[in-house]
């Protein structure tokens, strides 16, 4: 797939308010911050949310000074910390980044382009793929040849831009869910009517490292993720031969 390049059309005066939850994020998160502060749409605001971290991290987020807006709060997890985000946020748009994870220096502004291109657009998400961290060098290769070492679409929050309005509507995390909050989500958007749109380009890269949710839960998270899946991939089944509802449509 060749390099994704900037769109002409994304809208210079939308404020986009990218929101990283954050719980002991010492060893990653600046590499985080840094790739939403690189992004090639520059119209950005970072809400960085400590859920109550016990190492460097607010060190490390004070040494950012005014580029971003670090909020601590008591450790209440991913879901609650994603919503004091939005509660903070002011944008226009809403994305989200997990503290471990980095964007492409262009996924802001091709995002922004495709809802100029489709105002129908409620939700907008890209394919994605992992990486693996340098201990775990040895499980990078016995996955090279596996599906979850190419491009994957969308059903990642890291993924996802939208309307600040949209998630009013659809509303908050679960904040009682472990796992599986984000496919939650996106499955009560789904069943409120949102149109999902997917962009071909892989624009987030999600890390693998030894505490990472992968590898630390990875049957109960299958679970979730291709349960969700094949819900979703049933629905359009339906649509495509008229006895499903017409709640989601994928546009790439």
């Amino acid at each position: 797939m060749a390099s994704p390049s900037l769109s002409d059309n994304a809208v210079s005066s939308e404020l986009v308010s990218c929101i990283v939850p954050v719980y002991n994020g010492e060893p990653y998160v600046a590499e985080a911050i840094e790739s939403i502060l690189c992004q090639a749409y520059s119209r950005t605001e970072v809400i960085v949310i400590d859920d109550g971290s016990e190492d460097e991290t607010p060190r490390i987020l004070e040494s950012f000074g005014s580029w971003i807006r670090s909020v601590r709060q008591e450790n209440r997890g991913p879901s609650a910390a994603r919503n004091r985000g939005v509660v903070e946020a002011s944008g226009d748009f809403i994305a989200f980044l997990d503290a471990d994870d980095r964007w492409h220096r262009e996924k802001l502004a091709l995002q922004l382009g495709h809802f100029g291109r489709f105002p129908a657009c409620d939700l907008c998400t890209t394919h994605w793929e992992y990486f693996w961290v340098e201990e775990l060098a040895e499980e990078a290769r016995r996955f090279s040849d596996h599906p979850l070492s190419g491009s994957l679409a969308g059903y990642m929050l890291q993924t996802l831009m939208l309307r600040r309005e949209t998630f009013a509507e659809v509303g908050p995390f679960n904040v009682e869910l472990r796992y599986g909050e984000d496919m939650d989500w996106f499955k009560r958007a789904v069943a409120g009517g949102k149109e999902l749109h997917t962009l071909d380009e892989v624009l987030v890269y999600r890390r693998v490292h030894p505490d990472s949710l992968l590898r630390s839960d990875t049957e109960a998270y299958r679970s979730w993720f291709f349960g969700f899946v094949k819900e979703h991939l049933d629905g359009l089944r339906g649509e495509a031969s008229g006895s499903g509802p017409d709640s989601s449509k994928e546009k790439s």
